[in-house]
């Protein structure tokens, strides 16, 4: 009986020791792990960064641009013209869809009948731009021998003009830096050609 007794003492004297030893070893472990190990820990490489500090992207090709190297350029067609809209037409049928004509500013000759001498379109470039360069070519279904001349008005300064044969065509540029209004304005020998500015295009500032 006495044994039993003894016996009973050292195995609470052993649970004893454990309890003590993990008492002291399991708060250390348990701290380690929260600060070095797992992957559910953020990284302290430095400050959440807040939603707002986010860098946005702002889409730099504007509407109406050629896209690379060309995006600060503007078809002239893709604005809206502040006079002479009537003075506009479409593309003649035999021309339609054809390559390089896809942005063309198309104006017929005028009557030539009074009050009819000439057709005037313009457009406000708000000092937004600074160069105009198109094609200028002109066509009549069965070609004629006369002359077609268009002047480019910017602002009240005096103009540039380009005089062609029908069915003829001459690169142009001009300087508009500055200009305000830009005006159109077709004169014609005799009727029935239309002019147009085939891939007219204008530069921002």
């Amino acid at each position: 009986m006495a044994q039993d007794q003894e016996r009973f003492r050292n195995y609470l004297q052993v649970v004893g020791t454990i309890i003590a030893i993990l008492a002291a070893v399991v708060p250390g472990v348990i701290w380690t792990v929260n600060h070095f190990g797992g992957d559910n820990h953020p990284a302290a490489a430095g400050p959440v960064q807040n939603a707002t500090d986010a860098p946005t992207t702002v889409p730099t090709t504007p509407v109406g641009a050629t896209p690379g190297a060309a995006a600060q350029q503007v078809f002239l067609d893709s604005l809206t013209p502040d006079t002479g809209t009537t003075n506009l037409s479409a593309l003649p049928r035999a021309l339609s869809g054809r390559p390089g004509y896809e942005h063309a500013v198309t104006l017929p000759c005028g009557s030539n009948n009074t009050g009819d001498t000439k057709r005037v379109v313009s457009y406000l470039l708000e000092k937004r731009y600074v160069s105009l360069s198109a094609d200028v070519r002109s066509y009549k279904e069965k070609p004629d021998e006369y002359k077609v001349q268009i002047r480019f008005y910017a602002d009240n300064q005096q103009p540039q003009a380009v005089e062609l044969g029908v069915n003829e065509q001459q690169p142009f540029t001009m300087p508009v830096d500055g200009v305000k209004k830009l005006t159109l304005e077709l004169t014609c020998e005799r009727p029935g050609a239309v002019v147009m500015l085939a891939n007219a295009r204008i530069e921002h500032a």
